[in-house]
């Protein structure tokens, strides 16, 4: 992907986002939000993840990213991706971060069994990363006001 892709594909993503629903003001409930990370490609999965925290953090979001393909490397305690700049942080950092904001994680049910480099367990995922499951995603994917972004 090139840098105007790259770009143009963030400023549509950024242009969606503005226009997510906000929860009610008399309602303590958020909007559900569930981005889909599929990419290998570092930019994207820290445009991604960066994109879940703020929606979490600032935008009182119910926020879910699934991690699936060679998005879910990250979810893998041992696998450290190369950092990004300006900030110098890695997507693995930022997942971490966005955890910690309390962004909730999934890992898709066929990674585990099927990863490419070897096969892990759920031992080896990073801590607050936990299997899908495929019903209660479909559950809150077809919950009315959710959005679903993929990346």
């Amino acid at each position: 992907m090139t840098m105007k892709h790259f770009s143009m594909l963030l400023a549509t993503v950024l242009t969606l986002s503005l226009s997510l629903p906000v929860a009610a003001e008399d309602t303590d409930q958020p909007a559900n939000v569930v981005i889909t990370l599929n990419s290998g490609e570092g930019q994207v999965q820290g445009a991604a993840l960066e994109l879940a925290e703020h929606l979490a953090r600032e935008d009182n979001q119910d926020v879910h990213v699934v991690l699936c393909g060679e998005a879910g490397e990250l979810a893998v305690e041992q696998n450290i991706p190369p950092a990004l700049e300006p900030r110098s942080i890695s997507p693995k950092e930022i997942l971490l971060d966005a955890i910690a904001a309390d962004v909730r994680v999934h890992l898709c049910h066929l990674f585990l069994p099927n990863a490419r480099i070897r096969q892990y367990d759920e031992d080896d995922l990073v801590d607050g990363v936990e299997q899908i499951n495929p019903a209660g995603m479909a559950e809150l994917i077809l919950a009315p006001g959710t959005r679903v972004l993929g990346y």
